[in-house]
Order: structure tokens, then sequence, then C-alpha cells
């Protein structure tokens, strides 16, 4: 299954090896029929030479039949106006469309100020993950939620989690202004505040 919403041609490249089973079975049956050939003191060599040589035969196919995928293409092309992208170039990244919290920008700047941000992925999965549990009703209650992103992110972070705590002091220290503003109330909130982070962290 493919979906996207940007137009365009798209390939896709199925690659696959010939099934080479019924090669296989006969390559062991030759090998059993040359041992048997060689452990016989009776055998004239011609006729060992003569297993050997259909033994390196078959051999052979069956290497190639293993080694030379085969491949089948289908083309699809989407009709459509291509989106204007922002240059890969341009030093300064476009404002994202931010939430109600103005969350996913700080969260985006704060990361990219970090020595390494290649786990940014990871710590948007762990708030998504989060927020989808509070959605849910499986996590209640603003200390526990708290409480379950910091072992979420030492968990998969590991030795990374040191890295990211100026990021999340910066996060942590927006959240604490916001609860103090009354403006984050129900674990509810917190589930749409903890989808802006992911989202700025995302855009990395």
């Amino acid at each position: 299954m493919f979906a996207t919403s940007r137009p365009g041609r798209y390939w896709f490249v199925f690659s696959f090896t010939e099934d080479v089973t019924e090669l296989a079975a006969e390559l062991q049956d030759s090998q059993r029929e040359l041992a048997a050939l060689i452990a016989n003191e009776a055998t004239a060599p011609e006729e060992v030479t003569a297993a050997f040589e259909a033994l390196s035969e078959i051999t052979r196919r069956f290497i190639v039949g293993k080694s030379n995928p085969q491949t089948l293409v289908h083309e699809l092309t989407i009709e459509g106006v291509v989106p204007d992208d922002p240059d890969p170039h341009d030093p300064k990244p476009k404002p994202l469309p931010d939430g109600r919290y103005k969350l996913a920008e700080l969260s985006r700047l704060e990361a990219a100020k970090l020595a390494d941000h290649t786990e940014a992925a990871t710590v948007a999965g762990v708030y998504r993950a989060i927020a989808a549990q509070i959605q849910a009703g499986a996590l209640k209650g603003q200390q526990r939620i708290l409480d379950e992103v910091v072992r979420k992110l030492n968990e998969r972070l590991g030795d990374g989690f040191a890295n990211w705590k100026p990021w999340g002091l910066a996060v942590s220290g927006r959240l604490s202004d916001l609860y103090e503003l009354d403006e984050l109330k129900t674990d509810e909130d917190f589930s749409e505040a903890f989808g802006e982070i992911a989202l700025g962290l995302e855009a990395l």
C-alpha cells in the first residue's frame, strides 16, 4: 500500500531471485551419487569424471539462479500541484505552524542548540506515545504523566539522556509557566502540549 498527498512520478521496484528449490535437491542428489562413485573402487575414472562434470554444471546453474535477480517495476503518476518547499540550504528555517501552547517552535529551536540532536525522532516518539496513552485513558494524573516522560526518555536514550537535559530544562520550564498561568489544567491539555513538543522535534 502506498499513500501520499504529494504529486509526482513514483516507481515501485520488486526484485527477487529464481526459485532454486528443485536445483538444490538435484545438487544434493548429485553430490551423494558422486561420493558413492568415488568410494567404489570398481568405478571407472571416466564415470567419475562425467559425474563430476554433471555436478559442476548443476552447481553453476544453482549459483546463477540464486545470484541473478529478476525485477518487476511499476510506475505510478499522481496528478496535482507540487507545493513549494523551503530551501534546504536556507540557514533560517521557516517558523512552524504552532499550536495553542506555542511549544513546537520552542522544542525545535532548543533541540537545534544541542551538540547532537540525532535522537530527535526518538524523543518525539516518546512524547507521541505518552500523548496517545493519555488520550486512551491509560495514563492519568499530571505527576504520573511527567514521571512517565522521564522514565521513558531514560529508557530510550540511555547514555544520551544527559545530552538532552538542556532541552528538557527549557521545555519543562515552559510547561511550568503554562501550569502557573492555569493554561495546563487537564490531562488532555498535557496530551495536546506533548503533541506540539513532538511536532517541533519531528521538524528536525
